[in-house]
């Protein structure tokens, strides 16, 4: 910055001072004012040294040093302007580092855009990570943006998906290639779920020609859903995802997906981990026939007398320190009848451990079940559906006669079930793992399991937090491109909790990115909003540093040009 002298209307009042500051547009060096000191002649009456006191200052001087005198911060535009995020500088950034627009810009040349793809599917990501909402909402949205997407149509956004569609394999694919050369994963141990989500409709797409299908939802909706299987890698970063109809039992989705992912991937041989709900017979037989191991979770309580004898057979356990865990194990060959009849065996590992804090809380969740139980037995007329959950199952409805003892429709009596109810008491606290890692020792075993909490938490981040639920677009196409937006945000939000050792839940890190943003002042001058804990130190990940009370156009700009230059240097 430097001072100018310019003469005044008048030769009565004399010469006028100006603060000016020098900048670059386009390539072109111009200049603005950015404050008027008023006539040199009065100035000089109040202090003789004025102008080389100005000169001197203005020469060392930077702008936030100037700009609260020369901004009329309460009058003006303040109030009138949006706030312009530049959160998404990070989001791009990590974009990038993964080269998905190179990707983009080479799939364009198979498909006459009248848009840029590249600059929609980035809109469509950062706005699901940032303010999750519908296509046309998210239109709507594109000015919170600090100069950018401004160029884009809503019906950009629409073609967008379909081309999505076409693409969302090789999207994946070619993911997944930049996660292993820039994070080295590792395929051997992956982790595989299975969730669903409703779409706002009462019937189902017809038989063969959709996704939308009523099922099993996990919100108990009465809504059509959309099965997702997911894949995930140890990190719990995303590896891969297959969309299935919504009345596709659980079961039936894991070795398809697994099948083909290996064969598209490359895959050698793969542990998977899976919950309860997915280990039928079937899919342990297909995933070790294929070379591959598993390590899964399987039900206790309802299994036969003689392996409940066993889990809660002293013999066997040992102990930690603390009398807070034990643990024992064992080989098994597990008979298996297959879908066709035919039947089969599994050598594997069982192993059955007992946690004091889990017995605990499966005591407190039970509650006082044992009082109500009483309590219906002696009144039965109390016992109903409603007041019966947990209950229901050790009790036994009868209709009798007291006085002939035959069995009628009226007055109910009770029969408690005792010994099924202490044998469940008994069990509180055990969890049973079987593995065909027969070699692989009890506590890996257990770790690798607890890695499956990492996917159900991928999910919870996806329905709520990026708000992948409900699904408003209909065409099968469109839906396909939709869970690829929510796909390629997930990656990008697990791959910055990653960065930052997972310290930050991706609630607090898409809060932290979503209000980094400055508003508009004058004279290209942006005030910029005070940063909180969380962003500061995702930046420095990426030697972003904005700590400028206000800042210009140009300076936020040279920014994100550098962060987007010196992360493409790094990742190649």
């Amino acid at each position: 910055m430097y001072i100018r002298l310019t003469k005044g209307k008048t030769q009565k009042r004399g010469t006028i001072v100006y603060l000016v500051e020098g900048y670059r547009e386009q390539g072109k060096s111009k200049q603005r004012v950015i404050h008027n000191f008023g006539y040199l002649e009065e100035l000089e009456l109040i202090e003789p040294n004025i102008l080389e006191r100005l000169k001197q200052e203005a020469k060392e001087s930077t702008l936030d040093q100037y700009v609260d005198v020369t901004l009329n911060l309460n009058t003006h535009s303040n109030h009138a302007s949006k706030p312009l995020n530049y959160g998404f500088f990070l989001l791009d950034a990590l974009y990038q580092e993964l080269h998905l627009s190179d990707f983009f810009d080479k799939q364009s040349r198979n498909y006459k855009f009248t848009y840029d793809i590249d600059e929609v599917v980035r809109l469509l990501v950062y706005s699901r990570i940032l303010r999750p909402a519908s296509k046309k909402e998210t239109f709507e949205n594109k000015s919170m943006y600090f100069d950018a997407f401004q160029t884009i149509k809503l019906e950009d956004l629409y073609k967008s998906l379909s081309v999505l569609n076409d693409i969302k394999e090789n999207v994946q694919l070619y993911i997944h290639k930049r996660i292993q050369e820039i994070y080295q994963r590792n395929p051997i141990l992956i982790f595989y779920d299975v969730t669903n989500y409703y779409f706002e409709i009462e019937t189902s797409d017809p038989e063969n020609e959709g996704l939308r299908a009523k099922g099993v939802c996990k919100e108990h909706r009465p809504n059509p859903i959309v099965q997702m299987g997911l894949l995930i890698d140890d990190k719990g970063i995303p590896i891969a995802y297959r969309l299935f109809r919504g009345n596709t039992s659980d079961t039936k989705t894991m070795i398809p997906i697994l099948k083909e992912i290996k064969k598209q991937y490359g895959f050698e041989r793969v542990i998977v981990v899976a919950d309860k709900g997915l280990n039928s017979a079937s899919n342990l037989y297909d995933i070790s026939a294929d070379g591959d191991g598993y390590i899964v979770s399987e039900k206790i309580r309802g299994r036969k007398p003689e392996l409940i004898q066993k889990i809660l057979d002293p013999i066997g356990y040992t102990f930690n320190d603390h009398q807070t865990f034990k643990i024992k194990s064992w080989l098994d060959e597990k008979e298996a009848t297959m879908a066709d009849g035919t039947i089969t065996h599994l050598k594997e590992k069982v192993i059955v451990f007992w946690s004091k804090k889990h017995d605990e809380r499966e005591k407190h969740k039970r509650g006082p079940i044992e009082e109500l139980i009483h309590k219906y037995i002696e009144t039965p007329s109390l016992y109903t559906a409603s007041n019966a959950y947990g209950i229901k199952k050790y009790l036994k409805e009868m209709h009798v006669d007291k006085k002939t003892g035959e069995v009628v429709k009226k007055k109910p009596k009770l029969i408690f079930d005792e010994e099924k109810y202490k044998r469940d008491v008994a069990l509180d606290g055990y969890y049973m793992l079987v593995t065909s890692e027969t070699k692989m020792d009890n506590q890996s075993v257990i770790e690798s399991y607890k890695g499956l909490s990492k996917i159900e938490d991928a999910f919870r981040i996806m329905k709520s937090d990026l708000e992948g639920r409900p699904v408003y677009v209909r065409t099968e196409d469109h839906i396909e491109g939709h869970f690829l937006i929510c796909f390629l945000s997930l990656t990008l939000m697990r791959i910055l909790q990653m960065k930052s050792g997972y310290r930050w839940s991706a609630a607090k890190i898409q809060k932290a990115l979503s209000e980094a943003g400055v508003i508009y002042l004058e004279k290209g001058i942006y005030t910029v909003f005070k940063n909180d804990d969380v962003f500061d130190e995702i930046a420095e990940l990426y030697d972003l540093k904005i700590d400028n009370k206000y800042m210009k156009h140009e300076t936020i700009k040279k920014l994100q040009k550098e962060l987007i230059r010196n992360t493409q240097q790094n990742s190649k």
